[in-house]
């Protein structure tokens, strides 16, 4: 059961459309198409970076790896720690 007052108004609609208005329309769905083969089909070649576990800079420094927060703040060169954020001066 479709209302006849939306036929009527997308009739309504045709009625007010001018040429313009057509080809605007017409090149709105070659440029969809365009996109669609051209464009959507080439992965992104950054896509995996999502995935990688960020590595520090001092990832391979000296020292035991321990869990003992204060041992790990003796052995950066940190002069300020805020939340795991290490700021160096």
């Amino acid at each position: 059961m479709v209302d006849p007052s939306i036929l009527e108004g997308v009739q309504s609609l045709f009625k007010q459309a001018q040429k313009d208005d057509f080809a605007f329309l017409a090149l709105l769905i070659l440029t969809g198409i365009f996109y669609n083969f051209y464009f959507k089909e080439k992965p992104d070649p950054y896509h995996h970076v999502w995935f990688e576990k960020p590595q520090t800079a001092d990832a391979n420094a000296k020292g035991e790896d321990t869990r003992d927060i204060a041992v790990k703040l003796e052995e950066s060169v940190c002069n300020l720690w805020v939340s795991h954020f290490c700021y160096k001066s």
